[in-house]
């Protein structure tokens, strides 16, 4: 009865964290301006507060680009747009081909100015950028955020990982389990479990995975402006001021997952011999990747995320009560479990006792 009485209270516990979970994920930043921008933009007179709200930078950003860049060295982007007299209006082709010139992989841009030229299907944002050694020209917006990320290791590994998101998840799920599948065929699995019995570092590990996973889907699927502003204003502080809590929580799971896989390596090194602790550490990644991938679709798709890691965790947590209080010696001479020593092995009558350690 007692057990039943903790199970239901850590089921009710559980619940309650995955129903705050979408409300977290409504959370969002305020947009405001950042100090010591300017109320107008002095080519496109935008609006400084508007734009920095809506496109989450402005003047004096810095960019990378991860890929080549066109640029247009024009005095306005309003010359690029075709115009309804095709005698005296310059038209694109012969204005494009003689000014335009491409940004290698690498270099560093600035944004120096914004305009909107509307074209005869809907408006378009164009951003003026300068680089180093004097270059510098217009360049649409929808191209610069292609080519270029936020000058910031941070932004650079969100907008890679965005740009391959699709294959990665593809590509991990099925090595994953092919590579359980291998194991599971091999039968080394559960032996290398029971020697690990009672650890609790390799379920603390695949529960801050799968709550990452959830997190991330729940940003990048209900609070994508939360995420954009993020991507280009990032930090590794949970704590950082002005930090929505979902992103703090993220942050903060992302930290345990860290320090969970330390922990990990450091109690398998220590309790397992070099070639089996790493099939043990192989195993475990290739379950991590599943679970981050399973998580991740069922959260942005089908919105189940958050019950199956409801599920998940309770699973996780009473895999580890049965660690903790399963017997932890083996017999010498036919294996069997032990619950303490010195004892008598109930199957092959041997007695086993503690080794010597005070030589």
């Amino acid at each position: 009865m007692k057990k039943r009485r903790c199970a239901f209270r850590l089921l009710r516990a559980l619940l309650g964290v995955a129903m705050a979970l979408p409300l977290l994920a409504a959370c969002h930043y305020s947009g405001g301006t950042p100090a010591g921008t300017e109320i107008t933009d002095s080519v496109g007179m935008l609006d400084s507060a508007a734009f920095v709200a809506r496109h989450h930078y402005w003047r004096g950003h810095l960019f990378r680009t991860d890929d080549s860049l066109r640029v247009y060295a024009v005095d306005s982007p309003v010359m690029l747009q075709p115009q309804s007299d095709d005698a005296d209006a310059l038209r694109t082709a012969p204005v494009v081909l003689p000014d335009t010139f491409v940004l290698p992989t690498g270099t560093t841009l600035t944004a120096a100015s914004f305009t909107i030229a509307a074209d005869s299907t809907a408006d378009s944002v164009w951003v003026y950028v300068t680089a180093p050694g004097g270059a510098a020209g217009w360049t649409k917006e929808a191209e610069l955020l292609a080519s270029a990320a936020p000058n910031d290791p941070i932004s650079h590994w969100i907008h890679l990982f965005s740009r391959w998101h699709g294959p990665i998840n593809i590509a991990g799920a099925l090595l994953a389990i092919g590579v359980i599948a291998l194991f599971a065929y091999r039968r080394r699995s559960w032996q290398l479990v029971l020697r690990l019995q009672g650890s609790p570092y390799p379920l603390l590990l695949r529960a801050a995975v799968s709550l990452c996973g959830v997190l991330y889907a729940a940003v990048w699927h209900f609070a994508p402006h939360t995420w954009t502003e993020f991507y280009f204003n990032p930090t590794l502080n949970p704590l950082a001021p002005g930090l929505p809590l979902v992103l703090a929580v993220f942050l903060a799971s992302t930290w345990l997952l860290v320090v969970a896989s330390i922990a990990v390596l450091d109690d398998v090194w220590r309790r397992l011999p070099p070639k089996e602790s790493a099939c043990f550490l192989v195993e475990l990644a290739a379950r991590c990747v599943l679970v981050n991938v399973g998580f991740s679709l069922t959260t942005e798709f089908i919105y189940l995320g958050y019950v199956l890691l409801l599920a998940y965790w309770g699973v996780l947590a009473y895999a580890w009560w049965r660690a903790w209080h399963r017997p932890r010696y083996q017999c010498g001479n036919c294996g069997a479990l032990l619950a303490t020593l010195p004892a008598k092995c109930p199957r092959c009558h041997m007695f086993n006792t503690l080794p010597d350690t005070s030589q």
